[in-house]
C-alpha cells in the first residue's frame, strides 16, 4: 500500500482545486517560508481524523477552510480527498484503491467518505488502526510532533510507541468496554431508584384497588336507580308543559283581535303622516325658492358695483398713457440729431483707413519677392548639405557591414560542419528506436487481446451480480413487509381473539353469565349460546343485520323456559343485573304475510333478513323471531318507498344501516364508527387464522429463496473477485507497455524532426555562405567611390551661405515697417466700428419708441370702448333687479298659505295617535301574561334539559335509551330514599381512585419486568469487567514484546545516526505499562550521560528522528510524512539521515517537506509550491523527476 493522490480544495491557502500525485519512493515538496507548503502535511492529518484545531495552527476548525484575499472571496467549505494504492490488501477492504475524503463548512458541519460513501469517523479511526497511519500514529511527523516526542513529559510520549506496538485496537475495544461498563452501571443505578420507587407504590395502589371495586359495584345500582328517578321527574315535566302551552294559545288569540283594531289606526296615521310630509316638502321648496331670489339680488347688485368700478380705472389708465406717449415723442427727435452727427464723422474715418491698406500692400508686396529669393537659397543649401550627410552615412553604413559579414562567414563554417557530424548521428539513433517499437508493439497486441476477453468475463459476471443484488434486495424487502403484515395479523388475531373470549361489547349481566359458565358446568348446560354467536352473516349485510338485531345479539338462547328461569335467578342472586332469554320450547317465529310478500318484488328489495343469514336449523324459531319480519333494501329512499306502499307495517333496514320502523317512525344517520362489531368479529378471527398461516407458509418460502439467492450471490462475488484481478494485472501490464510505446514514438518522432530539422539547416547553411561573400566584395567598390564624392560637394556648400547671410539683414528692416503699419491701420479702422454700431443703436431705439407710442394707443381707444359697454351692462341689471323683488312678494304670499293648512294637520295627527296608544296598552298587557307564560315554560324546559342533560353527562343516555332501565315497582319516594344511602355508602368510601385498578396491574407488571432487566444488566457487567480483563492482559503482554523490539532497534539507529554513543528506551513503571511514562536516556558519543533537555537542538532533533527510524525498522508504515523535521540539523547530518531515507523508502514511501539542499538531492521526484498570488498557494511545478 502507498499513497497515490492527494487533492486539496479550500483548504488553508489552497484556493484552487491542487491534485498531487505520488509515486512510491522519495518525493520532495519544497517551497519559500510562508509559501504553504507546510499546509500539505496538515491536510494529510486533518483527512484522517485530526480533531484539535491547535494541532493545524488554527483556533477553531472552521479557520481550515480558505478564508479570502484581497481579490478572492472566502469559500464556504474545505474538502481534502486522500487516494491510497491497496493492490496488497492492507486495508480491510475489498477495494484495491481507497480514498478518504473530509469536508468541512463554516457552520461547523463536517462530512466524512470513504470510496464517495459518507460514513463517521469512527469507520476511518477503525479502518487505519494498527497501520501507523492516522493522526495518533507515526506516519506523519512535522515539528510540533519531535517536540511531543522528546517532551518533559514522559506520559506524552506513550502514543507513537503504543501505536507501533500494535495494541490501539485493543485500547479502542478496551476504552469501547469501559463506556458501556459506565453505562450499564448507570442503568444498573437507575433502575434500583426505579424499583425503589415503584415498590413505595404497590402497596397504597392495592388497597386502593380494593377500594375503586367496591366503588364501582356501587355506581352501578346508582346508575340504575338515578336513571329510573329521571324517568319519574321526565313525565312530571312534560305534563306541566302541556299546561302552559294551552294557557299561552288562549292568550294569543285575544292579542290577535285587538293588534287587527291597532293596525287599521296605524294605517290612519300613516296616510296622514304622508300627506303631513308632502306639505312640509313644498314648505321646504318655497323657502328654498325665496331664499334662491333674494341671493340673485345680492349678486345683481354686487356686480353693478365691480361695473362702475371698471370704468373708473379705465378713466385713469387713459390718462396715464396720453402722458407717456408725449414723453417717448421728444425723446426720438433728440436720437435723429445725434445720428446726423455720426454719419459725417464715419465718413472722415473710412478714408484714412483706405490710404493706410494701400501703403500696407506695397510693404507686403517687396517682403513677398525677398522670402521668395531667401527660400530658393536656403532649399539650394540644404540640398547640398543633405547630399554630404548622405555621402557619409552610406560611407560608415558599408564599412560596419563588411566588418559584421566578415564575422557571420567565420561563425556559418563552424555551424556547418557541426550539423554534419550530427545528422551521421542521429540517423544511427533512430534505426534502434524503429526495431524496438516493433517489439513493443507485438508484446501489446497480445496483452489488449487477452484483456478484452477477460473484460467482456467481468462485465457478464457484473451483470449478473447486479441482477442477483437487484433480487436479493427485492426478495429482503418482501419479507420484511411480510414479517411487518404477519406481526400485525397476529397482533390483531390475539387481540380479537381475547375479546371474543372475554365477552367484550356484550352487556355485564351476559359476561357475568359466561365467566360463571367456566366453573359452573351446571349452569353452561343450560345456555345454547348468544344471537351473535349463533348465526353467520356475510360480511356485506353485516351492518344491516346488526343494525336490525341492535342489543337483541346479546340476547340469550336456552333448550326452555326452565333453562332461562334458572339462569335470572343466577342474575338476581348475584345482583348481575338484567337479560333477555328466547327460550326454544316458547320462542314464536313471525314472518310476512301473502300481501307483505310482495315487497320483495321491488326495486332496491335484497330480501328478508332471516334468509340472508346462515344457522342451525335448531335455532330457526329463534331467527325467524327476531328477523322474520325485517326486509333488507339498498337505500334508504327505496325503503321509504317500500314503507309507504306497506304501510308501515314491518320493519325495514338498508345496507348503511337506516331503520323503518314499524308505525313510521325512522332511525338514520352517521354512528361514527361501526356498532359493537359482534357479528363480524367471529368472521375476522377465522380470516386472520387463515392469513396467518398463508403468510408463515409465504415466509418460509421466501426464506429459503433468499438463502440460495445469497449462496449463488456469494460465488459470483468470489469469481468477480478473481476476474478484477486479472483485468487489473492486465491493465497494469497494458499501461506499462502502452507508456513504452508512447515513449519510443515520441523519441522516434523527435528524432526524425531533428534530423530533417538538421538537413535543412545545412542546405541554408550553404546557401548562406555564398550569398555572404558576394555582399562583401559589393561592399569594397562601394566605398571607394563614396570617399572621392563627399570632397567635391563640402567647396560649393562654403560659397551658398556667404550669400545667404546679406538676404536675411534685409528682410528683417522690412519686416518691422509693416508691423507699425498694421497697428496704425487697426486702430482706424475699431473707431469706425464703434460709430457704426452707435448708429444702429440709435436707429433701433428711435423704432422701438414708435412701436410703443402705437400699441399705448390702441389701449386708450379699447378702454374708451370697454366703458361704454359696461355702461350697457349696468342699465339691463337695473331692470332684472326690479323683477326680483316683484317674485320675492309672491313667494311670500304662497308661504303663509302652507303654513296654515300643515296646523291643521297636525292636530288630526294628535288624535289618532291618542286612539293607537290606548290599543297599545291592551295588547302589551296581554304581551305581558303571554310572556309569563313562556318564561314558566321556558324555566321548565330549562329545567328539563337540565335533567336530560345531567343523565347524559352522568351515564351518556337519553330518554328513550333509559326506558330500557325502568322498574315500574319503584316509586319515587323510595328511589330517592335508596339513592341517599348509596351515596351515604359511597361517601364513606373517602376518595375513590378509579384508575387504582389499571394503575396497580401496569405498576406490577413494570416492577416485575424491571426486575429481570436488572438480573440481565448485573450479568452484563460481569461479562464486560471479564472483557476488559482479557484486553487488558494482551495489551500488557503485547507492548512489553513490541517496545522491547523498538528498544533494541532504537539503540541501534541511535548508534549508527550518531557515529558511536548510547540511547536507551526505559519504562518509568515495570508494574504499570499501559498507563507509566517513557523515559529516553540519550548518550552521544564523546559526551556525558545526560537528560533529554542539556542536548542541543540538533541532537534533540537526530535522537528523536532515530525513534522514529527505530519503529519503522520494527513496523514499517506504508507512507510517512516528514515536515521541516532537518531544520535543526547541520550537513553532515543531513548527509546521514538523508542515507537513512533511501534505505528505509524501500519499504515505506516518504513525502518530505523541506527547503534544504541535501534532503532534496535524495529525492526521487520534486514538486515546487509558491504564493504568487498573495494569500493563495500554488502547485508551481507538476513535476520535476530526479532523472531530468
Amino acid at each position: 500500500m502507498y499513497l497515490k493522490r492527494l487533492e486539496i480544495y479550500g483548504f488553508k491557502s489552497f484556493a484552487d482545486r491542487v491534485c498531487i500525485e505520488f509515486d512510491k519512493g522519495i518525493t520532495a515538496i519544497v517551497g519559500p517560508n510562508g509559501s504553504g507548503k507546510s499546509n500539505i502535511a496538515d491536510a494529510i492529518r486533518w483527512v484522517l481524523g485530526e480533531q484539535s484545531a491547535k494541532s493545524l495552527r488554527g483556533g477553531k476548525m472552521e479557520d481550515v477552510i480558505f478564508s479570502g484575499s484581497q481579490t478572492r472571496k472566502p469559500l464556504g467549505f474545505a474538502e481534502v480527498t486522500l487516494v491510497l494504492d491497496n493492490s496488497d490488501g492492507a486495508l480491510p477492504t475489498e477495494y484495491s484503491e481507497v480514498s478518504i475524503t473530509r469536508r468541512v463548512f463554516r457552520s461547523g458541519e463536517s462530512e466524512y467518505y470513504i470510496n464517495r460513501t459518507p460514513c463517521r469517523l469512527k469507520d476511518i479511526v477503525e479502518l487505519f488502526v494498527d497501520t501507523g497511519i492516522g493522526k495518533e500514529g507515526y506516519s506523519i511527523i512535522g515539528q510540533g510532533r519531535v517536540e511531543e516526542i522528546l517532551s518533559m513529559h514522559a506520559e506524552n510520549r506513550r502514543g507513537i510507541f503504543e501505536e507501533a506496538a500494535g495494541i490501539m485496537k485493543y485500547k479502542l475495544r478496551k476504552e469501547e468496554a469501559q463506556r458501556k461498563l459506565e453505562k450499564t452501571e448507570e442503568n444498573i443505578v437507575r433502575i434500583e431508584d426505579i424499583l425503589a420507587e415503584l415498590r413505595q407504590q404497590l402497596e397504597p395502589l392495592e388497597a386502593q384497588s380494593r377500594v375503586a371495586q367496591q366503588y364501582l359495584k356501587l355506581r352501578e345500582r346508582l346508575k340504575f336507580l338515578e336513571i329510573n328517578r329521571f324517568i319519574h321527574q321526565y313525565d312530571r315535566y312534560m305534563a306541566r308543559i302541556n299546561e302552559v302551552d294551552t294557557q299561552i294559545q288562549l292568550l294569543d288569540n285575544d292579542m290577535a283581535s285587538h293588534r287587527q283594531r291597532l293596525e287599521q289606526a296605524e294605517k290612519e296615521r300613516l296616510m296622514l303622516q304622508q300627506e303631513m310630509e308632502r306639505a312640509q316638502k313644498e314648505i321646504e321648496q318655497l323657502v328654498d325658492q325665496r331664499y334662491a331670489l333674494i341671493q340673485e339680488v345680492e349678486k345683481v347688485k354686487s356686480h353693478i358695483r365691480l361695473l362702475e368700478e371698471r370704468i373708473g380705472q379705465h378713466e385713469k389708465d387713459n390718462e396715464r398713457l396720453q402722458a407717456e406717449i408725449e414723453q417717448q415723442s421728444l425723446y426720438i427727435t433728440r436720437s435723429a440729431c445725434e445720428k446726423d452727427a455720426c454719419i459725417k464723422q464715419l465718413a472722415d474715418l473710412e478714408r484714412s483707413v483706405e490710404e493706410k491698406k494701400r501703403y500696407l500692400e506695397r510693404l507686403t508686396s517687396e517682403l513677398t519677392h525677398l522670402q521668395e529669393e531667401l527660400l530658393s537659397k536656403q532649399q539650394q543649401l540644404d540640398a547640398r548639405r543633405g547630399d554630404v550627410a548622405q555621402v557619409l552615412d552610406r560611407l560608415a553604413e558599408c564599412k560596419n557591414s563588411v566588418t559584421r559579414y566578415r564575422t557571420l562567414k567565420e561563425n556559418l563554417e563552424e555551424r556547418y560542419n557541426s550539423a554534419e557530424q550530427l545528422i551521421r548521428f542521429k540517423l544511427q539513433q533512430k534505426d534502434a528506436l524503429m526495431e524496438n517499437q516493433r517489439r513493443i508493439r507485438e508484446r501489446l497486441d497480445a496483452i489488449i487481446s487477452k484483456s478484452h476477453d477477460v473484460l467482456q468475463r467481468r462485465e457478464e459476471a457484473k451483470g449478473l451480480i447486479n441482477e442477483m443484488k437487484a433480487d436479493i434486495a427485492e426478495q429482503r424487502n418482501l419479507l420484511q413487509i411480510r414479517k411487518q403484515n404477519l406481526e400485525g395479523m397476529k397482533s390483531r388475531f390475539h387481540l380479537l381473539k381475547d375479546m371474543d373470549q372475554a365477552h367484550e361489547g356484550f352487556s355485564r349481566s351476559v359476561r357475568k353469565i359466561f365467566e360463571a359458565c367456566r366453573q359452573d358446568k351446571a349452569l353452561a348446560e343450560r345456555l345454547c349460546g348468544v344471537v351473535a354467536d349463533l348465526i353467520e352473516v356475510p360480511e356485506e349485510y353485516e351492518l344491516a343485520i346488526e343494525t336490525a338485531l341492535g342489543s337483541s345479539l346479546q340476547h340469550i338462547v336456552t333448550e326452555t323456559e326452565e333453562d332461562a328461569r334458572y339462569i335470572i335467578e343466577f342474575l338476581r342472586r348475584n345482583g348481575y343485573g338484567r337479560a333477555t332469554f328466547l327460550p326454544l320450547t316458547s320462542i314464536q317465529p313471525r314472518s310476512l304475510n301473502e300481501h307483505e310478500r310482495a315487497a320483495l318484488e321491488l326495486d332496491g328489495c335484497i330480501g328478508i333478513a332471516s334468509q340472508l343469514v346462515k344457522f342451525d336449523p335448531k335455532y330457526s324459531r329463534v331467527v325467524e323471531n327476531l328477523l322474520g319480519r325485517v326486509v333488507v333494501t339498498e337505500t334508504l329512499a327505496q325503503a321509504i318507498s317500500m314503507a309507504r306502499k306497506y304501510s308501515y307495517s314491518f320493519r325495514i333496514v338498508t345496507l348503511e344501516g337506516d331503520i323503518i320502523h314499524p308505525g313510521g317512525s325512522i332511525t338514520g344517520g352517521s354512528s361514527g364508527t361501526r356498532s359493537t362489531g359482534l357479528l363480524s368479529r367471529k368472521r375476522e378471527i377465522a380470516e386472520l387464522k387463515e392469513a396467518i398461516e398463508r403468510e408463515e407458509a409465504s415466509i418460509v418460502d421466501g426464506q429459503s429463496r433468499l438463502g440460495m439467492l445469497e449462496q449463488q450471490y456469494a460465488e459470483l462475488e468470489k469469481q468477480l473477485g478473481q476476474l478484477d484481478k486479472e483485468v487489473h494485472r492486465l491493465e497494469l501490464a497494458k499501461t506499462a507497455e502502452k507508456e513504452r510505446l508512447q515513449h519510443a514514438t515520441a523519441e522516434a518522432l523527435k528524432l526524425e524532426q531533428e534530423i530533417s530539422h538538421l538537413q535543412e539547416e545545412r542546405k541554408g547553411l550553404e546557401e548562406e555562405l555564398k550569398r555572404v561573400q558576394a555582399f562583401i566584395e559589393d561592399r569594397l567598390k562601394e566605398i571607394e567611390r563614396l570617399e572621392s564624392q563627399s570632397a567635391d560637394v563640402r567647396t560649393v556648400i562654403e560659397a551658398m551661405e556667404s550669400s545667404l547671410k546679406g538676404l536675411m539683414k534685409d528682410k528683417e528692416d522690412l519686416e518691422k515697417r509693416i508691423a507699425d503699419t498694421r497697428l496704425d491701420l487697426t486702430a482706424l479702422e475699431l473707431n469706425a466700428e464703434n460709430l457704426r454700431q452707435r448708429i444702429k443703436q440709435l436707429e433701433a431705439d428711435v423704432s422701438h419708441r414708435k412701436e410703443s407710442i402705437a400699441k399705448k394707443r390702441e389701449l386708450m381707444e379699447n378702454n374708451r370702448q370697454q366703458m361704454v359697454r359696461c355702461q350697457e351692462e349696468m342699465q339691463g341689471h337695473s331692470a332684472a333687479l326690479v323683477r326680483l323683488k316683484e317674485d320675492i312678494e309672491r313667494l311670500s304670499d304662497v308661504l303663509k298659505q302652507r303654513e296654515s293648512e300643515k296646523e291643521e294637520r297636525s292636530k288630526r295627527m294628535e288624535g289618532l295617535q291618542g286612539d293607537i296608544k290606548q290599543l297599545s296598552g291592551v295588547v302589551e298587557e296581554i304581551v305581558d301574561k303571554k310572556h309569563r307564560f313562556e318564561v314558566q315554560r321556558s324555566r321548565l324546559e330549562a329545567e328539563l334539559e337540565n335533567l336530560q342533560n345531567n343523565i347524559w353527562d352522568e351515564y351518556g343516555i337519553t330518554y328513550s335509551g333509559a326506558l330500557a332501565y325502568l322498574d315500574k315497582d319503584l316509586k319515587l319516594n323510595n328511589i330517592n330514599q335508596e339513592i341517599q344511602n348509596i351515596k351515604e355508602n359511597i361517601q364513606s368510601l373517602g376518595q375513590v381512585n378509579v384508575s387504582a385498578i389499571d394503575e396497580y396491574k401496569r405498576i406490577k407488571e413494570r416492577y416485575e419486568f424491571l426486575e429481570s432487566q436488572k438480573c440481565d444488566l448485573v450479568e452484563a457487567k460481569r461479562n464486560l469487567n471479564n472483557i476488559i480483563q482479557d484486553v487488558t492482559r494482551v495489551m500488557e503482554q503485547k507492548f512489553r514484546e513490541e517496545f522491547e523490539l523498538i528498544n533494541q532497534q532504537f539503540q541501534q539507529v541511535f548508534s549508527q545516526l550518531f557515529g558511536g554513543g548510547v540511547a536507551e528506551l526505559v519504562l518509568e513503571d515495570q508494574a504499570d505499562v499501559l498507563g507509566c511514562g517513557i523515559d529516553i536516556i540519550a548518550q552521544p558519543p564523546g559526551k556525558k550521560l545526560q537528560s533529554l533537555s542539556l542536548l542541543s537542538g540538533g541532537e534533540k532533533a537526530l535522537t528523536a528522528i532515530a525513534i522514529l527510524f527505530a519503529i519503522l525498522k520494527r513496523k514499517p508504515t506504508p507512507f510517512c510524512v516528514l515536515d521541516e523535521i532537518e531544520t535543526a540539523l547541520d550537513e553532515a547530518n543531513l548527509v546521514n539521515l538523508g542515507r537513512f531515507i533511501k534505505e528505509f523508502s524501500r519499504d515505506t514511501q516518504f513525502i518530505i517537506i523541506t527547503h534544504r539542499r541535501l534532503t532534496m538531492e535524495v529525492a526521487d521526484a520534486l514538486y515546487g509550491i509558491a504564493m504568487e498570488e498573495k494569500g493563495v498557494s500554488k502547485l508551481v511545478s507538476v513535476r520535476l523527476d530526479k532523472a531530468s
